[in-house]
């Protein structure tokens, strides 16, 4: 839009065509047309000048210089943006549990994690369906640390279609959070963000939002 505004204004700023041509003493009515009909007069002013050619490349350059740094870190997944998801999940898993008054158990790959639940025959089932599905992190970020580590089981993958093993898991209970617990994630620059799960009202939230 700004550059289409800018080709407006170069227009309106360049002197008419008809302007600019030379008129010609009385009796050369010939001469001009014969000009006109080659194409010597109105042609010359037709086009963009070198100067207009350039201001606008320069101009270009200066919106894309603008723009782009805005449409990379939007594509690019970051550290915060999956904090956030992993911490608005685990809330609705605890509400989801406190309503069913069934325990949910949160699983933590090294590059991803899940969400289980015990089934009829008192085993934990992976869940596989929106939102609780298997997620695998973007690369580049990881599961640096989860504290504390629900031990049983640790080291062993609910489901065979898993690539990573299971190294810890969180158990929602339907009375909410027991005990306090931590989980880090980490990128590869060696940013971590913290999301701590609190017993009470200030329940699950990121460290006060803020990358170490």
């Amino acid at each position: 839009m700004a550059i289409l505004i800018f080709f407006h204004m170069v227009l309106m700023a360049r002197p008419a065509a008809a302007d600019s041509m030379p008129t010609s003493a009385t009796g050369n009515n010939s001469s001009s047309h014969i000009v006109c009909m080659m194409g010597g007069g109105s042609h010359r002013h037709a086009g963009f000048t070198l100067i207009e050619i350039l201001l606008v490349i320069v101009i270009m350059s200066v919106v894309t210089a603008m723009i782009a740094p805005s449409y990379f870190s939007v594509a690019v997944p970051s550290l915060e943006q999956q904090g956030r998801r992993l911490a608005q999940l685990l809330r609705l898993a605890a509400e989801e549990t406190a309503l069913e008054g069934r325990p949910m158990r949160w699983s933590a790959r090294a590059h991803g994690y899940g969400f289980e639940r015990i089934d009829a025959a008192g085993s934990w089932l992976l869940l596989r369906d929106h939102p609780f599905e298997s997620f695998s992190l973007p690369a580049g970020i990881s599961i640096a640390d989860v504290q504390p580590v629900d031990v049983m089981n640790a080291g062993q993958s609910t489901s065979k279609r898993d690539e990573e093993p299971v190294f810890a898991h969180l158990t929602l209970m339907p009375e909410g959070i027991v005990e306090p617990a931590s989980i880090v994630l980490a990128d590869r620059e060696g940013k971590q963000l913290t999301i701590v799960l609190r017993p009470g009202p200030a329940g699950i939230a990121l460290d006060d939002g803020q990358l170490q």
